[in-house]
């Protein structure tokens, strides 16, 4: 507090201007009184609320103006600190009301430094006071609710680090907070996926966007990458400049694994766990399409059990299936982890090999044959013999489309049945 050095003698001559001013200001009283607590001058408008007017108190012992209402006792220790030198600030409520006032106590000396009284200034800070409550309230409505959400809540900078985050990122991720708060999103996405976010930054940033979501990967503590929801909003100041970015974060993991169940069940075959034809002809429509950038020679195969009706008839489904499944084993282990092989159709599979030519793709096909031929399957306490046909067509720069390559392999695959099964064609 200023401490006022003008004598109380000349106080209305030399403090006039000043105490003009102040009584101009809103929600202000000043008081000032000498060392017997007497008040000397009281001007402003804050006493008036509370029943005091200037010209009743002053001239009067504060002593006995507090006697009359002794709720306002708290306040004559601060005016006897005041004369003897002391300043203080503090707020108090106004009796009977549910107002506000922030007091300033302090001495008044003369020009020689010597204390000749004290002075009293009150503002109505009840506005001030209920903002600044609403403003409490508010962050600390705020802070239940980031910390509490079950999704993931990060406050980031717009350089990318993490300024504070919540329990569910901590959850997702496995860090501890003061780990991820020492390090910035980049440094734990996906390299695959911190193209397309940045790219959302930078236009959410310039004012194109107003937010986005985006599915990416963050790599968690234990090494292993979590698939999340990403959702961003960004903060602006009232001169619209980006302060910070707000970002909720979502664990998806379950879903995706739910959609790569969804995926695989769809495009393979569940009984030999090999591709289905849907997927087979889609992936034979790339390879020799005519938008392939690099035609390489390959080769189509399509096989064909021979007598599998007949052993369904007489031993049943469940011992066809499990020949099924015996020829998928042993083309599998014959073919390269880069040959395409699947199960178009009941006792029909196909495969694509790739970098061959048609002598090559040949003898692959009669490799086939024999090791079925000399691979028997054990059914119960039977072993059944298996044979298979298999048609072979050569894919070139002249192979066409993929349905004019499988109907050439079908094609094939019957001229080899007409000779007798158990060959190639």
């Amino acid at each position: 507090m200023t401490t006022l050095t003008t004598p109380l003698g000349d106080l209305t001559r030399s403090g006039e201007v000043a105490l003009r001013i102040l009584k101009t200001l809103p929600g202000t009283s000043v008081m000032v009184f000498d060392t017997e607590l007497r008040v000397v001058m009281l001007t402003g408008t804050t006493h008036e609320r509370y029943g005091y007017q200037s010209e009743q108190v002053e001239g009067t012992s504060m002593v006995e103006s507090i006697a009359g209402r002794p709720e306002f006792a708290a306040l004559l220790p601060r005016f006897r600190e005041a004369i003897q030198g002391e300043t203080a600030i503090f707020s108090f409520q106004m009796p009977g009301s549910d107002r506000w006032a922030e007091i300033e106590t302090g001495p008044l000396r003369d020009d020689a430094g010597q204390i000749v009284g004290g002075v009293l200034v009150s503002r109505d800070v009840t506005e001030g006071l209920a903002a600044g409550r609403a403003l409490d309230d508010a962050e600390a409505l705020f802070t239940r609710v980031f910390e509490d959400a079950p999704t993931g809540m990060a406050i980031v900078s717009l350089e990318g680090a993490f300024l504070r985050v919540n329990g569910s990122v901590c959850e997702i991720t496995g860090y501890p907070a003061e780990r991820l708060l020492a390090s910035t999103f980049q440094e734990i996405t996906h390299p695959d996926d911190l193209g397309a976010d940045l790219d959302y930054l930078a236009r959410l940033t310039a004012g194109e966007i107003r937010n986005y979501q985006l599915e990416k990967r963050y790599l968690c503590a234990n090494g292993e990458y979590v698939w999340i929801m990403l959702s961003v909003s960004i903060v602006r100041g009232e001169d619209d400049a980006p302060r910070y970015y707000v970002a909720q974060i979502e664990d998806i993991s379950e879903r995706k694994r739910g959609e790569r169940d969804l995926r695989f069940r769809a495009e393979h075959d569940s009984l030999t766990g090999l591709i289905n034809r849907p997927r087979f002809e889609k992936e034979l429509t790339e390879r020799i399409g005519p938008d392939r950038r690099h035609r390489r020679s390959s080769a189509l195969l399509l096989l064909d059990l021979d007598g599998f009706k007949a052993l369904n008839d007489t031993l049943g489904h469940q011992a066809g299936d499990r020949v099924l499944q015996h020829v998928a084993e042993i083309v599998s282990g014959r073919l390269r982890e880069q040959d395409l092989f699947a199960r178009i159709g009941g006792d029909e599979f196909a495969a694509l090999i790739d970098d061959t030519d048609e002598t090559r793709a040949r003898g692959i096909a009669h490799e086939l044959v024999e090791l079925l031929r000399s691979s028997p399957v054990a059914i119960g306490e039977r072993t059944v013999r298996v044979t298979a046909s298999i048609g072979v067509t050569p894919l070139d720069a002249g192979a066409g489309d993929s349905a004019t390559a499988l109907d050439s392999v079908d094609q094939a695959l019957y001229r080899a049945k007409s000779r007798g099964r158990d060959q190639v064609a």
